[in-house]
C-alpha cells in the first residue's frame, strides 16, 4: 500500500477531523474512501468519452441537411438559442449513477 500527501486548506482539515471523530474512522480511511469514489466516478466519465469518440470515428460524417450560410445572423437572444440546443442528459446521468453504484458495491 502506498502513501499520498496532499495540501489541504485548514477548513477542510477541520471538517475531516470532525468527520473522523464522529464516524470513528481514521482520517486516512476517509480520504482513501473519498479518493476511491472520486476515481470511480471520473474514470467512468473518461471511459464514456473515449467510447463515444470511438463510435463517432467509425461513422461516416453526414453533411448538414440545410447548409448554414457563412454570414448567418446571430440570434437576438443567445441564451434562448443555447437553451434550444441543449440535450436532455437524464438518461446519461441515470446510467452514470448506476455504474457508480455498481462500482461502489464491487468495492465492498
Amino acid at each position: 500500500m502506498g502513501t499520498v500527501t496532499a495540501r489541504v486548506d485548514d477548513a477542510t482539515i477541520e471538517r475531516l477531523e470532525t468527520l473522523a471523530k464522529e464516524t470513528e474512522r481514521s482520517k486516512s480511511w476517509l480520504v482513501a474512501d473519498a479518493l476511491r469514489r472520486y476515481l470511480a466516478a471520473n474514470a467512468w466519465q473518461i471511459e464514456a468519452v473515449a467510447e463515444a469518440l470511438a463510435e463517432t470515428r467509425d461513422e461516416p460524417v453526414k453533411p448538414a441537411a440545410t447548409p448554414i450560410p457563412k454570414n448567418a445572423d446571430r440570434p437576438a437572444e443567445p441564451a434562448q438559442a443555447a437553451d434550444k440546443a441543449m440535450t436532455d442528459h437524464g438518461g446519461i446521468r441515470a446510467a452514470w449513477e448506476a455504474k457508480i453504484a455498481r462500482a461502489l458495491d464491487d468495492q465492498r
